[in-house]
């Protein structure tokens, strides 16, 4: 009992000493840095979260002073990914190749097929990405009207896309540089596809 003012008393429970829970979580914030926090909570065994009042549920947030550095990006400053060099590599070999065996193939020099190589690299880029989305496009018709148009799509993608190839080599090589006729260079985009299909699957990290 406790004496306030002239005779007043005022009961006062005594509450039983009672161990505390204390609860620690680890929290990563997202960010190019990851600083790890640890959120800390002090309560009653029986007590949850919610049933505190407001004012005394804050919880204090303390910095452990740690930090882990942000995954390197695979994705060059240019740009450019590793896969893009790799594709190149693939084009300049088979295109290389494909000049040896296939007289309709020509390529004078070194230095012309490797422009060629790029050159097939950025318009094979965007017919595939144009291809990509005219398969969505067709998966997602729902009549058999949108299938057709978007099928018809798909094919004059990919036989145009042979004589834009054609076309474009003509353009900034002249005769330095052929890739035959329209079969000759469907055959040679069908292998350098598939050369770096296989290629890219070789080269993919192993899940263990």
């Amino acid at each position: 009992m406790i004496s306030v003012g002239a005779g007043a008393q005022l009961p006062i429970a005594d509450r039983p000493a009672q161990p505390l829970m204390i609860t620690v979580a680890e929290v990563r914030r997202p960010g190019t840095r990851h600083d790890l926090e640890a959120h800390l909570e002090i309560r009653h065994p029986g007590e949850s979260s919610q049933d505190r009042p407001r004012s005394a549920g804050k919880h204090r947030r303390h910095s452990l002073g740690m930090s882990t550095p942000a995954p390197k990006s695979t994705r060059w400053s240019a740009g450019v990914e590793p896969a893009d060099v790799v594709d190149l590599f693939v084009y300049v070999v088979m295109l290389n190749l494909a000049a040896e065996y296939m007289p309709l193939v020509i390529t004078e020099t070194f230095t012309l097929s490797l422009l060629t190589s790029v050159l097939l690299k950025l318009v094979l880029e965007v017919v595939v990405a144009i291809k990509d989305r005219v398969k969505a496009r067709f998966k997602a018709a729902q009549t058999p009207a949108g299938k057709v148009v978007a099928g018809l799509s798909l094919w004059l993608l990919l036989v145009g896309s042979k004589f834009v190839v054609l076309k474009l080599v003509a353009l900034f090589f002249g005769e330095t540089v052929s890739l035959g006729s329209f079969w000759s260079v469907t055959a040679l985009i069908l292998v350098l596809m598939l050369a770096r299909a296989g290629v890219r699957r070789l080269l993919e990290p192993s899940e263990e």
